[in-house]
Order: C-alpha cells, then sequence, then structure tokens
C-alpha cells in the first residue's frame, strides 16, 4: 500500500511538474487531495473487514461454513470474510486464502447472482486507484490543454495591431513636426524678361539648398554664373554663351528677399529674375598698319566679352575671295575699283563658341549678327598708307562700300572669315554706303557709320574741282 502512495505522489508531481501554469498547480492539489482521501478509505475498509472477520470468543453462533484451514504464520492475521446475516439462502463457502498475499480473496458476483471469480481485495483497491488516476490525469491535461489554449487566445486578442498603431503614431507625429524642406518641395528656376521666359533647362526646376530658418534672396543662391547658349539669329548651330545678371526673387507672384522656412506650408516655387546687362561700348582693334575704334549705340547689343577684329584681305592670303569682291564692288561703282587702288577689310565681332548645352567647343569662334544695331567707327591709317594718292592737306573724298555676304552662305558658316573660302561675286550684295569729304594727312583718321558688319571697303581719290581721281582705299 505505502509503494502505491508513493507510485501515486510521484506520478502526480511529474503531471504537476508538466503543467506550469499556477491554475493548474491548484487543481493538481485538489485532485491529489480526493486521491488521498480515496486511499484512506479503502485502507479503512481492509481493516475493517479483518475485523469484523474475526470471531468473538463469547459468540455461540455456529457457522455452516466449514472452518478455515490452518494457514502458514504471516506477519499479518489473515482475513476473513464478514459475517453474513442469515437470510434463508444457503451461505457461501468461505473463499480460499490467496497465494500472494495469505489473505482470503473476495467472492465476485455475475449478473445472476452466482461468484464466477475471485479478486484479491489489494488488487481491486489497485486497479480502482490506477482507473482514479487515469480519469483523473485525462481530465486535468484537457482541462489544462483548454486553459492554455485560452489563455494564449487572450493573449493574441490582447495585442495590438502592430501597423495601425504605427501608422496612428507616425500621423501624429508628422502633425505636430515642424515645416523641414523634407515636408515640402521647394523648387527655384532662372527666369528673364517681362514674361520671365526660363533661361535654359539647365536651370529649370533645380532644388533649392539646404537652410535652416531662412534662404537669403537679395542675392543670387546658384554659385557662380548663370548663363546660357544663345543661337545667333539666322545661323545654322551657330551658339555662343551669354552670362546673366541676378536681380530679385519672385514667389507667389510678388518679390521677397528671404524665403523663411516657417513660411513654407506647402510645395514652393521661387523664381529667380536675371537678366543680360552688357555695359561696354567701345572696343579697339590696332596693329601695326591701322587702328580702328568701334562704339555701339547699345551696348546690350553685344557681350562684354565679345572680341572686335579687324583682318585685311588681299590677293596673296584670299585671292579667290579678293577677286569675287572686287567685282561685286565694281558693279556699282562704274569699274572704277582695281588692284592697284583697293583695301578691303573684314570687320567683325567674335565671341567663343559653343554647343547647344553650353559646352564650350575648342578655340573656335563665332561672329555675331549686329545689322540692326549702328556703330561709329574711327578708322586710321597709321602708316601713311594713302601717300602718293593724296598729298598731306590735300582735299579728298572716299567711297565707302559694303560688301556683305548673302544670308544662305553666311548661315552655314561660323564666320565671315570662313565663308570667303569659298564664296563667288553672286554671294555677295555690294551697296555704295557713303562717300565722304576729307583732308589727308600721314595718319590720316576717317569717321563713318556701320549698320551692321561685313566686308567693306575704303576708296579715297583727290578732289581737284571737278576732276576726281579714281583711287579706292577698300575698309571693311
Amino acid at each position: 500500500m505505502k509503494q502505491t502512495v508513493k507510485r501515486l505522489l510521484a506520478l502526480m508531481l511529474s503531471v504537476m511538474m508538466i503543467l506550469s501554469l499556477n491554475g493548474f498547480t491548484v487543481f493538481a492539489e485538489s485532485a491529489f487531495d480526493l486521491k488521498e482521501e480515496a486511499i484512506v478509505g479503502a485502507e479503512d475498509e481492509s481493516t475493517n473487514v479483518d475485523v469484523i472477520a474475526e470471531p468473538e470468543p463469547d459468540a455461540p453462533e455456529e457457522s455452516t461454513a466449514p472452518a478455515p484451514a490452518e494457514e502458514p504464520k504471516q506477519d499479518a492475521p489473515a482475513a476473513e470474510p464478514p459475517a453474513i446475516e442469515p437470510s434463508g439462502e444457503k451461505e457461501p463457502a468461505p473463499a480460499a486464502p490467496s497465494a500472494d498475499t495469505g489473505k482470503p480473496a473476495e467472492a465476485v458476483e455475475t449478473a445472476s447472482g452466482s461468484a464466477t471469480e475471485s479478486i484479491p481485495i489489494d488488487q481491486q483497491v489497485e486497479e480502482a486507484e490506477e482507473e482514479e488516476e487515469e480519469e483523473t490525469t485525462s481530465s486535468v491535461s484537457e482541462e489544462g490543454e483548454e486553459e492554455a489554449t485560452s489563455s494564449v487566445s487572450e493573449e493574441i486578442d490582447a495585442e495590438p495591431d502592430s501597423s495601425e498603431e504605427l501608422a496612428s503614431e507616425t500621423e501624429s507625429a508628422e502633425s505636430t513636426e515642424e515645416p523641414t524642406l523634407q515636408n515640402y518641395v521647394i523648387t527655384m528656376t532662372a527666369v528673364t524678361g517681362e514674361d520671365n521666359t526660363p533661361i535654359s533647362e539647365s536651370y529649370t526646376n533645380l532644388p533649392a539648398p539646404e537652410f535652416d530658418e531662412a534662404l537669403d534672396l537679395s542675392i543670387s543662391p546658384f554659385e557662380g554664373d548663370v548663363t546660357a547658349s544663345v543661337l545667333v539669329e539666322g545661323t545654322h548651330g551657330r551658339y555662343y554663351l551669354e552670362t546673366y545678371k541676378y536681380d530679385y526673387a519672385i514667389i507667389g507672384g510678388e518679390q521677397v528677399t528671404e524665403l523663411r522656412l516657417e513660411d513654407v506650408q506647402e510645395d514652393t516655387e521661387v523664381l529667380l529674375h536675371y537678366s543680360v546687362e552688357y555695359k561696354k561700348a567701345r572696343y579697339v582693334y590696332e596693329d601695326t598698319q591701322i587702328k580702328v575704334t568701334a562704339t555701339v549705340d547699345d551696348p546690350a547689343a553685344i557681350p562684354d566679352d565679345a572680341i572686335f577684329s579687324v583682318k585685311q584681305i588681299t590677293r596673296e592670303n584670299y585671292p579667290e575671295a579678293f577677286e569675287a569682291y572686287m567685282a561685286a564692288a565694281n558693279s556699282v561703282a562704274s569699274e572704277r575699283y582695281d588692284e592697284a587702288n583697293s583695301f578691303l577689310y573684314d570687320m567683325s565681332f567674335l565671341v567663343p563658341k559653343v554647343d547647344e548645352d553650353g559646352n564650350s567647343v575648342g578655340d573656335e569662334s563665332v561672329e555675331l549678327i549686329v545689322e540692326d544695331d549702328i556703330v561709329q567707327i574711327e578708322f586710321q591709317f597709321k602708316n601713311d598708307q594713302l601717300a602718293g594718292i593724296v598729298e598731306a592737306g590735300e582735299q579728298a573724298q572716299m567711297d565707302i562700300v559694303h560688301l556683305p555676304i548673302s544670308e544662305e552662305v553666311l548661315a552655314e558658316a561660323d564666320t565671315t572669315q570662313e565663308a570667303v573660302k569659298s564664296i563667288i561675286a553672286s554671294d555677295i550684295n555690294a551697296v555704295l554706303e557713303n562717300t565722304l569729304e576729307f583732308v589727308a594727312e600721314n595718319e590720316t583718321t576717317i569717321d563713318f557709320v556701320a549698320e551692321g558688319f561685313s566686308v567693306r571697303l575704303l576708296a579715297p581719290r583727290k578732289l581737284l574741282g571737278a576732276e576726281r581721281d579714281n583711287f579706292t582705299v577698300y575698309v571693311n
């Protein structure tokens, strides 16, 4: 019996260790108490059976059942069946002692009431305890599983929706954040003119520079010069670089001097207004033979970085072009110009050549077209080139013939000097521009107005009463 109790205790302890939840432990303790009560009850019943089975010495009753056979000496007296009151029926014979325990086996009746099998009492108690233990363990396990499942479900249900909670927290944080350049898009576009025309794609919708509290717009936020490639009107692919000066900033149609971060409440476009401001009006070319000064009426017509170039055209350096120009000039001047009395000069304004994107193209240059702009020309002969034609102090006059190349030919070349290499007389539109009177000197200087630039000739001749010499100096 003690061994059985120990086994039960060990079994219950194992169950308690497996079921770690507190509720399971309480339930297992209650089941253990019930099991102890069952074991105590079984022991009491066994003891009562032994006591009843002992014959009282003073009892005169005679039992009809034969006396049990003498049993070998045991540690504990053999148990005898309980006394049965007479009922008019024949009493059953006492059960034979158990071979294992030495105690009489209890008769087990069938449904008809006849004894068919004898099972020892200890074995019956042990089997009853095992059945009850299995039922208790099964019940505890099932209840434990249910409680564990319920507890896990409750924990899952209790967990907050992390995605919804995170979205809510993010929205709340955004609503309380101070405005930054990360919250809104601030773009800047460089424009020019009264209609705020974008200067180029390179300066359109550019991101604003980083700033903390305010961006100073009284100065240009762009580093370096703002430039753009400009196509020379009437040409094919003849680009030069134009530089712009910063004027002011416009936000929402109003001029501003700064952009404060606290005022940025939405995506913002800043228009940066620029203008072309050329101030240079006087350009000078000089070499050992001549000095030519050009003064423009509208400085904005010519970039400040333009170079004023004057190049003589002779039979030696451009033989075919020289013949073409002389033929064109004589078509309007009664054939009075020839190689002996002719000087041809190509006067032009040159600027560095760039491609369509504003990238420099080596050391090449392009010629500006300034036909609509009036330029005052002061032309000085430095080495007495007119000696022998007109003497110093003599009255003289000079024809000025303008010899521009046709637009079709010039559109395919970057400069006149490039175009003259392959021109013919029909490509030249000769115009007798002016006839001036002057007094010849060792360093003769003449002044005239040039409307547009290309090749020009200067043709001086003596003024002797009604006669005039056919001596011509060609100047361009």
